[in-house]
C-alpha cells in the first residue's frame, strides 16, 4: 500500500511515494487477519537475527602486566566473525626474551577464540571475552620453545582498550 504525499505550491505539483516493506507486508498481513503485531515480532526476529558478531577491534593492553613487572600489549582486527590477532609483551626493565605473536580466531557471540604463533615458534590456544568496551584474553601454550616466555602466557587477563578502534 503506497502512501502518497502531494505538496503543491502555485505552479507546481510533487508527488512522493512512501512505500516500505513493512507497509506492504503489514498491509497484506491485515488482510489476511494476522495483524500488525505480528509484522513487529517478524521485524524484531529478522533484526535480532541479522544483527552482525559483537565488536573485538582495537587495541588493548595492561600497563602494569605482571604486578606492575611488564607491560602486555593485544590488538583484535575483526571482518564478520573472522579475527586476526596480533600480541606483544615484555618485562619493564628489558630482561628476558619478549614474545611477540600472530594468529586467527573465529568469534562466536560476545566471545571468540584463536590460535597463534610466537617468533620463538611457541603456539597457543586462546580466548577473548569482551568485558564492557575491554576484554579478558586466556592463552593456554601447546608449544613452547621459550620457556622465558610462559609468564605472558596467562588465563584471565584483563586488557583496557587504548581508545583506537
Amino acid at each position: 500500500m503506497n502512501r502518497v504525499r502531494r505538496i503543491s505550491k502555485p505552479e507546481r505539483i510533487i508527488v512522493f511515494k512512501a512505500s516500505t516493506a513493512v507497509n506492504e507486508l503489514g498491509g497484506s498481513l491485515c488482510k489476511v487477519g494476522l495483524g500488525k503485531s505480528a509484522v513487529i515480532l517478524l521485524a524484531t526476529i529478522g533484526t535480532a537475527l541479522t544483527a552482525g558478531p559483537s565488536k573485538f577491534d582495537g587495541e588493548f593492553v595492561d600497563k602494569k602486566f605482571l604486578n606492575g613487572q611488564g607491560v602486555f600489549e593485544f590488538i583484535v582486527h575483526q571482518s564478520g566473525t573472522a579475527l586476526d590477532i596480533a600480541f606483544d609483551a615484555a618485562y619493564s626493565d628489558g630482561h628476558g626474551g619478549p614474545p611477540d605473536a600472530t594468529g586467527a580466531g573465529k568469534v562466536n557471540g560476545k566471545t571468540a577464540q584463536f590460535t597463534w604463533k610466537g617468533s620463538f615458534d611457541d603456539t597457543a590456544t586462546g580466548t577473548i571475552s569482551l568485558a564492557g568496551d575491554d576484554i579478558v584474553v586466556s592463552m593456554k601454550a601447546v608449544h613452547v620453545a621459550n620457556p622465558s616466555c610462559l609468564a605472558f602466557y596467562r588465563q584471565n587477563m584483563k586488557l583496557k582498550r587504548t581508545g583506537k578502534k
